[in-house]
């Protein structure tokens, strides 16, 4: 069942209590708070119920503007009662993106695991930092357990390493990056920048995440010292081009020092050579990190750890973060390294009031000394669970079904493919593709088609938010414009695959006509309840201010040069005459409007306009009728928005 924010009614008892009325506050509060406390876990379990409900939308699409008219979220300036503390909690849901659902396909997360969540509520209650031993003894040796279980996994190597658990990737890869320069100018931690005589440099792919050339700028080394290796077509760091760069600096009297290889690229998901890469690194005596953020759930399978991660061994840091592909619950990241005590040779900087040497246990179990933060957050605990529900044979299989529900919808995709063009063959669960509407099916695949295809992908991305019925992501990257970035839920199943393949806006009532685009995506019909009749009353009346505005524009171009005049496909118009006449004449109507031209190809008629489904007042974009398939975005457009059809595009319509 979906959030709903009536269903939360705390009895009238203690419906107008305050916070002072609940644990620590009062002694005998006991029965209170836990009243209070199960309704707020009503809340969640409904919500969680919601989420795995594949009849459930993904999200109520708001505008910002509109979301904050929604919420109440002022500070107040005495406090509000438990009854609207429970309001607050049921609204917050409600508008709250599932992340868990099945046909949640949008980011690198991966479901909603209850053992973790269920793992994150016992820390949220637990609330404790983990750097001692003394105030966190189960969770820092769950830690010392997990952390090294993992590093086997990566290779009998690394046993007797050490690993942490960071904020994110990004400061896992942070952590790399600092260790690999501690380890090679120890001085610097003392000493500063001024210690090391040249100029140190990096290198890491160009599909590599952004927080590796961060690390750059964060660090002093600046982003022009971190250089990008160029990748091959399927998302791979070249070798050959990493060690020609390798060369190039060290002719310049540059200090080659680090190098990271991706294992699980964040566009592509593709996986960097490790073997020829360890090479290079070894021969000019530089460190290799591996950033298995996303990839590296693969290492707990048999089936797919190879070749993909083969020699992961041979690196000297990982990151790796079970809350993407194993599902942890956000945020769950680690980073290992294979030789131990150099976290706290780069890090420790001995604070006396928290480390002292002198305690009653062993301090080698205080961890805070060796990571930048000071306090951290209790992160171990629901992945140890975790890890104890699904055992290694449990997660084996988990990643073994992602990969199998990913080359299910390869398969599928390569079945049709008058309707969808895939990118590449993937590597992981990401899924690369376009889809191709009804009036493209026949042009010939070309640059100029795929610039086309890139230019209705995040139209058809606003659909889906709007209807909120699916969430796919879409990116450009240096070879392609804008295409379908699929990520495989762990929740996904067979039938989500053919339902998501499937379905068209044809089959539903929709927001806009029949003959517009036809994609696979599910839409649903806006609820617009006692405003329908005032927008079909504005679309009438912008349906006769259109048969005016033609006819006035036909007379303006009657004096026009022959051959600029349009034949059966309506009056053509030079850009500047053709705008100023359209705004002047909307707004001698007291209509705002808002529309953009195309340079090419600008016949006036037929007019299509697509309609916005908010309570705004109605702004119109003006379309060719060859462009009226795009004409599906509900928001303000740029010039580089505007679909500028091809000429085989428009060749194709004429004959059809």
């Amino acid at each position: 069942m979906a959030v709903n924010t009536s269903n939360y009614k705390l009895s009238a008892s203690i419906a107008n209590l305050k916070y002072t009325d609940l644990l620590p506050h009062r002694e005998d509060a006991y029965e209170t708070s836990k009243i209070f406390l199960q309704k707020v876990m009503d809340i969640l379990i409904d919500f969680i119920h919601a989420t795995n409900n594949r009849k459930e939308k993904i999200l109520d699409f708001h505008h910002p503007e509109d979301m904050q008219k929604l919420l109440d979220l002022k500070i107040p300036e005495y406090g509000v009662n438990l009854q609207q503390i429970i309001h607050d909690c049921s609204v917050t849901l409600k508008y709250q993106v599932k992340t868990g659902h099945p046909h949640f396909f949008n980011q690198l997360s991966c479901g909603l695991d209850l053992v973790s969540m269920a793992g994150e509520w016992l820390t949220a209650t637990a609330n404790t930092n983990m750097f001692t031993y003394e105030i966190a003894p189960v969770f820092i040796l769950m830690e010392n357990v997990v952390m090294t279980h993992m590093r086997q996994i990566i290779g009998e190597s690394w046993t007797n390493g050490d690993s942490i658990l960071a904020p994110g990737g990004s400061i896992s890869n942070l952590y790399a990056f600092l260790a690999a320069r501690h380890r090679m100018f120890p001085q610097y931690k003392e000493k500063g920048i001024a210690s090391i005589k040249g100029q140190l440099v990096m290198f890491t792919s160009d599909q590599s995440h952004y927080s590796i050339k961060s690390c750059a700028s964060v660090c002093g080394l600046g982003t022009d010292n971190c250089l990008m290796v160029p990748s091959d077509e399927h998302g791979r760091l070249i070798p050959a081009e990493l060690e020609r760069l390798v060369l190039e600096r060290k002719a310049k009297g540059h200090i080659p020092f680090f190098v990271s290889a991706t294992s699980g690229t964040t566009v592509l998901g593709a996986f960097d050579p490790i073997p020829e890469i360890a090479d290079i690194c070894e021969k000019y005596h530089m460190w290799l990190h591996v950033d298995a953020a996303w990839g590296g759930g693969l290492l707990l399978s048999k089936k797919y750890r190879h070749p993909r991660l083969t020699g992961v061994e041979r690196a000297d840091s990982v990151t790796w973060n079970p809350h993407k592909l194993m599902g942890s619950v956000f945020q769950c990241s680690t980073i290992h390294f294979k030789e131990d005590g150099l976290l706290m040779s780069c890090n420790q900087m001995s604070a006396d009031y928290l480390f002292m040497q002198d305690k009653l246990y062993d301090v080698r179990y205080d961890t805070g000394d060796k990571v930048i933060q000071c306090g951290r957050k209790n992160d171990i605990f629901k992945l140890w669970l975790q890890w104890r529900a699904k055992g290694d044979d449990g997660f084996a299989k988990h990643m073994d079904h992602l990969m199998e529900m990913t080359e299910y919808m390869v398969k599928r995709i390569k079945e049709q493919p008058d309707k969808f063009y895939l990118i590449l063959e993937p590597e992981l669960t990401n899924v690369s593709f376009w889809y191709i509407p009804t009036r493209l099916r026949k042009v010939p695949h070309s640059h100029a088609r795929e610039q086309d295809l890139g230019k209705l992908t995040p139209i058809l991305k606003g659909r889906m938010m709007q209807a909120g019925t699916l969430m796919v992501g879409y990116q450009p990257d240096d070879r392609r414009p804008n295409f379908f970035r699929n990520i495989i839920s762990s929740a996904a199943l067979e039938y989500d695959m053919e339902n998501y393949m499937e379905y068209k806006l044809s089959k539903v009532k929709a927001r806009i006509k029949e003959d517009a685009v036809l994609c696979l995506f599910m839409c649903q019909p806006d609820k617009l309840s006692s405003k329908k009749s005032e927008i079909r009353s504005r679309k009438k009346k912008i349906s006769e201010l259109l048969l005016e505005l033609e006819s006035t524009m036909q007379k303006e171009t009657m004096s026009e040069p022959e051959e600029i005049i349009a034949s059966t496909s309506g009056i053509i118009h030079k850009r500047e005459a053709a705008c100023q006449t359209t705004k002047l004449h909307f707004r001698s109507k007291g209509i705002q409007v808002d529309f953009k031209l195309s340079t090419e190809h600008m016949a006036t008629s037929p007019l299509k306009f697509a309609f916005p489904s908010t309570s705004k007042p109605i702004k119109q974009v003006l379309f060719h009728n060859v462009e009226s398939e795009y004409a599906t975005s509900n928001s303000k457009m740029s010039d580089s928005d505007v679909y500028q059809p091809t000429e085989d595009i428009l060749q194709f319509t004429k004959r059809s």
